[in-house]
């Protein structure tokens, strides 16, 4: 859903970039996905200026199917173990959103 994105993440954001274009590419071929989940196992602060803050998150994926336009199963993806990520969140006038996404 490309409100929900542009909704969790800051404007022009390089996480916005990347998430749209593979938004993008999969509705273009009409695919979803469905069951795609994640799963937060922790999350800790590393870095906060009063404008932006630096998290390391660890988190697992659930396992998921991608579905073609009528329905049909492509692909059965399995669940991902758990990674950490550092997340940076920017202070907008909306909240806090979502700036960038990279593994640590």
């Amino acid at each position: 859903d490309p409100a929900a994105l542009a909704a969790a993440c800051a404007p022009g954001s390089p996480a916005l970039r990347v998430d749209a274009v593979a938004l993008q590419a999969l509705a273009r071929q009409g695919w979803t996905a469905r069951g795609l989940r994640h799963g937060v196992r922790s999350v800790r602060q590393v870095a906060f200026d009063g404008t932006t803050a630096r998290l390391l998150v660890r988190d697992v994926l659930a396992p998921y199917e991608v579905l073609d336009a009528r329905g049909a199963v492509l692909d059965r993806r399995p669940a991902r173990p758990e990674r950490a990520f550092e997340v940076v969140l920017v202070r907008t006038g909306a909240g806090y959103r979502l700036q960038q996404v990279s593994r640590p």
